[in-house]
């Protein structure tokens, strides 16, 4: 890979306690950290209408520990492009930073439709966006 002042080589988060992260490169070579995420407790899924117009609205599915940090999540956007993104993994710094929001806060936005969905649910999910994206991520 050729050197490029421009290109970052590595994005380091703010306020994080480093000696509780593990490093990963994302699929341009750029080092990003993510905390040690706990057990998943908790499943979100989001859906996003960014305008009335919009044919087709973002789907957004969380897996989270106990701490409301995404551990995975998928995305789907409009034009039928999908993302896993987990610790890792191509897609891992595409994760949200900081924890995830409360349903309520979430919901106060008249563009977003969240609800809590069961660990089953998302696997089931994660499992069939895998295989459509040709990922390993099945796990």
């Amino acid at each position: 890979m050729l050197y490029d002042p421009f290109r970052p080589t590595e994005v380091r988060p703010r306020n994080v306690n480093m000696s509780k992260v593990q490093s990963y490169l994302n699929r341009q070579g750029v080092r990003y950290y993510l905390p040690e995420f706990g057990p998943p407790a908790r499943w979100i899924a989001s859906i996003w209408q960014a305008d009335a117009s919009d044919a087709a609205p973002t789907l957004h599915y969380y897996e989270c520990d106990a701490e409301n940090l995404c551990c995975r999540s998928i995305d789907v956007s409009p034009d039928g492009r999908i993302t896993l993104a987990f610790p890792g993994g191509p897609g891992g710094d595409l994760l949200p930073e900081g924890p995830i929001p409360p349903l309520e806060e979430m919901n106060a936005f008249t563009e977003t439709s969240s609800r809590e969905i069961t660990g089953d649910e998302f696997r089931a999910l994660w499992a069939a966006f895998a295989r459509t994206v040709g990922d390993d991520a099945a796990s």
